[in-house]
């Protein structure tokens, strides 16, 4: 029969596997094939939770034996990440929908917390092989049961090569993560995120970015449990702020914070909670870096412009973002992270002026003496670049839209300091102008170029 067949090809393989004779070769195609066999006979493995068992130990054993022989073990790491992925989003899934079985024979109720506790230690193993570092970081988190730090001889040195593998490791952990709940949520879920941060702290690249994605959807789908999750989600906003401290590329984990954040606005109620983001992203954006800066400046709008919880992080992230604006001349908007950079804080004037609705009349008229300025000091007549033309459009707009809004104060504003009203009559003027030659294309010089519109793209974290 087909299940008799399943079995047999599984016990082949699992035989391959654990012979003393076997080579990386045939370890490779044996992983390869087991994985191909979960996915397909995921019924012959219900029938029989008991192998799951096994099969993660065999997963273990390959890992732990055949994992660092070159390039052949990467083979076998994707192999084995496939046949776990399998085994959570197939079998383990299929099996906690299944009524409960009260057969007072079996002594075993799947899936069990050893179960995903061999899980996990399974992918800690795959982490601390491809980033050896990763373990004094582990030690120093909560999880307590990692594998033994891989000794600097047989361990990998991770390269762009491996990106596959990270996708396969970030969606193994957010599979297990998605079965989760309590009592087994506070027990597993602390590991997961722990191990994802390890992944989110690797250099900027494609294989970076589907981490971040795959972390954003595991996040998305734990925040429907907000009471049994909170408590997590900021343990790790202020152990991932304490990370950015020590590393010099933190961008992909502050947006990991947006993205716990956004998910679940309770989380910045904390102070500490608080504190540690802030602190952060201050630092992030004094960083030497521009294109550390250019994201730092995007998550600190993005927090700005949460409503239920701006009143946290707009009068100090806010801030900040006005504050180099303000600083802002045509020496540095000379590269695109730098435009961005000001860019963010002609959005954070808008969004204080939109925050401002309810307020009286005297204090928007003081928020207006103090942005509007800044605002006008943006305006290039003769941009120098293609980047100060976008941020000086951009506060232009802004201009055009906070002017209808507030009458009375702009009015205000604008006559008590006639060098803004004569900068912004020149700009607009020259606006009209530029218009009007657009409608005569033929009294424009084909050699003139055109501007380039400034983009910022939050698409992955709607």
């Amino acid at each position: 029969t087909d299940g008799e067949l399943f079995f047999l090809l599984i016990g082949l393989c699992a035989r391959i596997v654990l012979s003393t004779k076997t080579t990386p070769s045939l370890v490779s195609s044996s992983i390869q094939a087991m994985a191909l066999l979960i996915g397909s006979g995921t019924t012959c493995v219900v029938n029989y939770p008991e192998m799951i068992f096994e099969i993660v130990s065999i997963l273990t054993h390959v890992i732990r034996n055949f994992a660092s022989l070159g390039p052949v073990s990467i083979e076998i790491i994707n192999a084995a990440l496939r046949a776990l992925f399998n085994l959570n989003d197939k079998v383990i899934r299929q099996l906690k929908a299944v009524e409960p079985c009260h057969d007072s024979n079996k002594t075993t109720q799947f899936p069990d917390r050893k179960l995903f506790q061999d899980m996990i230690q399974l992918c800690v193993t795959i982490l601390s092989i491809l980033l050896p570092q990763s373990h004094a970081h582990l030690t120093n988190g909560t999880l307590n049961q990692q594998a033994a730090p891989a000794q600097e001889s047989n361990s990998l040195i991770f390269t762009s090569e491996h990106a596959q593998t990270i996708s396969e490791l970030s969606s193994c952990l957010a599979a297990i993560a998605s079965l989760l709940e309590q009592p087994l949520l506070s027990d597993v879920l602390p590991a997961i995120l722990l191990l994802f941060i390890e992944l989110l702290d690797l250099p900027d690249s494609p294989a970076s970015q589907c981490v971040l994605k795959t972390f954003q959807s595991m996040i998305s789908q734990q925040s429907a449990k907000e009471e049994d999750s909170i408590t997590y989600f900021q343990s790790m906003c202020k152990h991932i702020c304490g990370r950015i401290c020590d590393t010099s590329r933190g961008s992909n984990l502050l947006f990991a914070v947006l993205v716990l954040i956004t998910s679940m606005p309770e989380c910045a109620s904390h102070p500490e909670v608080q504190n540690a983001v802030i602190t952060s992203i201050k630092n992030t954006l004094k960083s030497a870096s521009r294109t550390e800066r250019s994201k730092a400046a995007r998550v600190a709008f993005r927090l700005c412009n949460v409503e239920s919880i701006s009143h946290i992080f707009l009068p100090t992230l806010g801030y900040d973002l006005l504050a180099i604006a303000a600083k802002a001349s045509k020496a540095n908007l000379a590269t695109k992270e730098d435009a961005d950079v000001i860019s963010q804080g002609i959005l954070c004037i808008e969004i204080s002026l939109q925050f401002a609705q309810g307020s009286t009349q005297q204090q928007r008229s003081k928020l207006m003496a103090a942005t509007l300025p800044i605002l006008i000091s943006l305006l290039f007549e003769d941009p120098p670049s293609d980047y100060a033309r976008a941020v000086s459009n951009l506060a232009l707009k802004c201009l055009k839209r906070i002017g209808p809004s507030y009458p009375e104060s702009f009015k205000e504003v604008i006559l008590a300091v006639p060098q803004l009203k004569v900068k912004l009559d020149r700009v607009l003027r020259q606006g009209t102008c530029s218009n009007n030659q657009s409608q005569h294309p033929r009294a424009q010089s084909s050699t003139s170029t055109p501007s380039i519109k400034l983009t910022m793209d939050f698409s992955a974290f709607k």
